[in-house]
């Protein structure tokens, strides 16, 4: 398996930031689209049409216009009766919503239940516009029911999302564990750089940051560092002994110089070679 490099995660952050905002303009795609529910929420002209269009038909001819009238978005069928196929998580919406229905209905029975799964039954808030599927349940006159459900155009998550929004949340902790990741390859270069700043030459070696868990360019860039610091040391170490051999060169020589000089008779001739080796 390939090593995660510092460039390979960089790369990967790059990535996932492009991929966040590329599901970020698709979640906002599919709530604009439709930005009233009208998909969701039909008219209520429209659903007395539907109404009074069936309730005029012969049971034998409903079938086929259920057909013709039916959408990815409303699907519409006959039931026994107006309660029958109640679904588990069926709730009542709010009140002004269902009285719309109601007074466009003149009238004739009618029951509006909204489903929903996942957060969104939890946490309505978390979706806009509202994205509850209805289901409108009528009264006709020969005592069945009509039911006419709605769902939306966009595709939803398990949670109860749209996949747009789901797929940039994931992103989105996706990028933020990249982050941590770039954060956690960084802090060796800070104890690196602090650890080069307390380099003393004259005394014992620095102690590097342990590195062992970096990424491969982290760890040669303080093996580098570690040599440096043992060459600069050696190179000091050699300094010292080339300078010690050089004063003992230099007091050898003068001291024989100054054993000669002392072991001249004449007083002059010694004065004089005295005042030439001072000068």
């Amino acid at each position: 398996m390939a090593r995660l490099t510092l460039v390979r995660r960089l790369i990967l952050l790059a990535v996932v930031t492009l991929i966040a905002a590329w599901t970020v303009t698709a979640a906002l795609f599919y709530m604009r689209a439709d930005p009233a529910g009208a998909s969701l929420r039909p008219a209520p002209e429209r659903i007395a049409a539907i109404a009074r269009l069936v309730d005029g038909l012969a049971p034998s001819d409903r079938a086929l216009a259920l057909d013709a009238i039916a959408t990815p978005a409303l699907r519409p069928r006959i039931l026994g009766a107006l309660d029958a196929d109640m679904p588990a998580d069926a709730r009542e919406p709010e009140t002004d919503l269902s009285d719309s229905y109601a007074r466009t209905l003149a009238g004739r029975p009618f029951r509006l239940v909204a489903t929903t799964r996942g957060l969104i039954r939890r946490y309505p808030a978390l979706t806009y516009p509202r994205r509850e599927a209805l289901q409108f349940r009528i009264g006709l006159a020969d005592g069945s029911a009509l039911l006419i459900e709605t769902t939306g155009a966009a595709a939803f998550s398990p949670l109860g999302l749209p996949l747009g929004v789901t797929t940039g949340l994931i992103g989105s902790l996706i990028a933020v564990g990249a982050v941590l990741v770039m954060l956690k390859e960084i802090r060796p270069l800070l104890r690196l750089a602090e650890a080069v700043d307390r380099i003393d030459l004259s005394d014992a070696d620095a102690v590097l940051p342990d590195v062992r868990r970096s990424a491969p360019e982290i760890r040669s860039l303080v093996a580098a560092f570690e040599r440096l610091q043992r060459r600069l040391s050696g190179l000091l170490a050699a300094r010292m002994a080339m300078l010690a051999g050089i004063s003992h060169d230099v007091r050898t020589f003068a001291t024989r110089l100054r054993l000669k000089v002392e072991a001249i008779p004449d007083p002059a001739e010694r004065e004089r070679a005295v005042a030439d080796i001072a000068t």
